[in-house]
């Protein structure tokens, strides 16, 4: 049986590495991806996958842009996301308004990410299923 695969987008790379142990730990395969291009690549090439990422925005900590808005949402209609950032908007913004699995603040609890990403590969292999009925 193949394993569940994360997608993991990370920019602190101690932060990096520890998840990848974790995810690893748990019997995932993980591709780490290193820019929104990657994971974007990553996302058609597994499309069964779910992704676990920081937010790669840069700039204002304040206030979400329309542009990573519109580039988180697309992420999340291909595949399962859980959002993780240490940017002050995040106290002001939804799941449901970027369509991701859950937004945590940083720093977070392993067990609690470990929770949200068990739902969205839950969600990955269900959305993956319905794709190959469609069929």
């Amino acid at each position: 049986m193949d394993r569940q695969r994360v997608l993991l987008l990370e920019n602190d790379n101690a932060l990096k590495c520890v998840l990848l142990d974790l995810f690893d730990d748990e019997g995932l395969e993980v591709t780490a991806c290193d820019t929104l291009g990657e994971l974007q690549a990553a996302v058609r090439q597994y499309p069964g996958a779910a992704v676990v990422s920081d937010s790669w925005a840069r700039g204002d900590y304040m206030h979400l842009s329309a542009q990573h808005h519109a580039e988180i949402v697309a992420v999340a209609k291909s595949v399962p996301v859980v959002l993780t950032t240490g940017r002050s908007w995040a106290k002001y913004i939804t799941e449901g308004d970027l369509g991701a699995v859950e937004i945590l603040e940083k720093p977070y609890d392993l067990d609690r990410l470990l929770a949200a990403l068990r739902v969205a590969l839950e969600r990955a292999a269900s959305q993956l299923k319905a794709r190959a009925a469609a069929c």
